[in-house]
């Protein structure tokens, strides 16, 4: 068995990448190194404004790949037997909801390249993103989206010539400047890959080690 320890700001820091998915019975975590599927793990998650962690018990279900600073993204299914463990978790995780809005409105310097097109559409655009956050970005592009329009935005990851599809709504538009895109997740296929694409670009507010190694 491995023990891993999570050390987040606050419950707000947890509830922006984690909340969906203990919400589901697991939870992905950005890991230092790969850990075989299958393998049982010991989960202790700590919140720095308060005392006591949450220990949880489960087992490696799945990696989607490498995230930020080389980090595995590594998907953990929680034990039926932690369920009162899971729930304090969500507890948590749902307290100060308006900082948790606040926390989405907050935005980061990045240049990045991305194509976009109206949704159902067959032309591309070209555009940069000047900043991006939780849960949108600006978009500065000369073919200025109509206000309210839905979206399809293929956004390069640095050092990456894919595009990764990311699909939005238009908050506001400003003719020959850009505009403002909200992000929407109406699958959970795209809610995965927009937090992998976000942990990838925004800074990392949480630590996370492990204190066992896996045996060979």
């Amino acid at each position: 068995m491995i023990t891993l320890s999570a050390t987040f700001r606050d419950g707000q820091a947890f509830t922006a990448s984690y909340r969906d998915y203990i919400a589901g019975g697991g939870i992905m975590l950005p890991l230092p190194r790969a850990i075989d599927v299958g393998t049982s793990v010991k989960l202790r998650i700590r919140f720095r404004d308060q005392q006591d962690a949450v220990i949880l018990g489960g087992s490696v279900i799945g990696r989607l790949g490498r995230v930020k600073n080389g980090h595995w993204s590594t998907e953990i299914q929680i034990s039926s037997l932690y369920e009162n463990e899971r729930q304090q978790l969500l507890a948590a995780a749902t307290e100060n909801r308006s900082q948790g809005r606040a926390r989405n409105r907050q935005r980061f310097k990045r240049e990045l390249a991305v194509s976009w097109q109206p949704s159902g559409g067959h032309q591309w655009h070209a555009g940069v993103v000047e900043n991006i956050g939780a849960g949108g970005l600006f978009l500065r592009t000369r073919a200025t989206p109509q206000n309210g329009a839905h979206v399809v935005l293929s956004l390069c990851r640095p050092g990456s010539s894919y595009g990764v599809p990311i699909l939005g709504q238009v908050a506001w538009s400003e003719n020959d400047r850009g505009a403002g895109i909200s992000f929407e997740c109406p699958t959970e296929l795209t809610r995965q890959r927009l937090a992998l694409t976000l942990r990838m670009l925004l800074p990392l507010d949480h630590n996370i080690t492990l204190d066992e190694q896996p045996q060979r």
